[in-house]
């Protein structure tokens, strides 16, 4: 079993190599080819919980876009440390907190009676619920984006402007190569936009597959002619394995 310190450095190697492969800047981010007007930079190593090397079940969360630029001005981007601190140290935000319920039902088994209590307030807002919820349940999972750039000083997160790829056949082969480091049991898209690419590919690895609206959707879906809210545990439960 590989010990978080060893992912790291699996990934450090592997992101290094697509650094060159595109010509991206090993300090700042920046990529080199961008367009002088459109400056975008390598966002941030992934997010590692500190028990994930060890858990019984490996989730790997795969959302969109970072969608906003969390060390503008300083001229780099987010070490594995920054990105662990910057997720577990506020969870009342609805892609965090989003997160941290699908966690809790993902391992209902281990958190029976507090999955049951969010369940009993399954319409409430992921924000709302976890208030009374343990600390260190994020430290189970880890988190990826599937697209890794960001415009250089974005403080917006809304918006889907930097969920495009500069390189495809580079790009998505680093999200296969990061998943094959990481070795999840469960992959949970967090966006429907091109998860289904991926999703048969991972399914023959063995890997049990969720495709889900990203938890901070304020429009809702509709599953079996009913609407639910997109930010709630009673969502949450609704997403179907693959």
């Amino acid at each position: 079993m590989k010990t978080r310190k060893q992912i790291q450095e699996e990934l450090t190697a592997l992101y290094d190599e697509f650094f060159r492969k595109m010509n991206i800047d090993p300090q700042s981010g920046l990529w080199k080819d961008a367009p002088e007007n459109a400056p975008v930079r390598f966002a941030s190593m992934p997010y590692i919980g500190d028990d994930y090397a060890e858990a019984p079940v490996k989730i790997l969360f795969a959302a969109y876009d970072l969608g906003n630029d969390e060390l503008s001005g300083s001229d780099r981007f987010q070490t594995f440390e920054e990105r662990h601190d910057a997720v577990v140290s506020d969870p009342y935000r609805p892609h965090i907190a989003g997160t941290y319920v699908t966690t809790l039902c993902l391992l209902k088994d281990q958190y029976a009676d507090e999955w049951n209590r969010i369940l009993a307030n399954e319409t409430k807002s992921n924000i709302a619920v976890i208030k009374d919820s343990p600390d260190g349940v994020l430290e189970h999972v880890a988190m990826t984006n599937r697209w890794k750039f960001v415009t250089v000083n974005r403080t917006e997160r809304q918006g889907g402007n930097d969920r495009v790829y500069r390189n495809k056949q580079a790009e998505v082969e680093l999200f296969y190569k990061e998943i094959d480091i990481l070795n999840p049991d469960i992959v949970w898209f967090q966006g429907t936009k091109g998860a289904y690419e991926y999703a048969e590919t991972l399914k023959t690895q063995g890997r049990k597959v969720y495709v889900a609206n990203h938890p901070s959707n304020h429009f809702g879906c509709e599953i079996n002619g009913e609407k639910i809210d997109c930010r709630t545990p009673k969502y949450v439960q609704s997403v179907p394995l693959l």
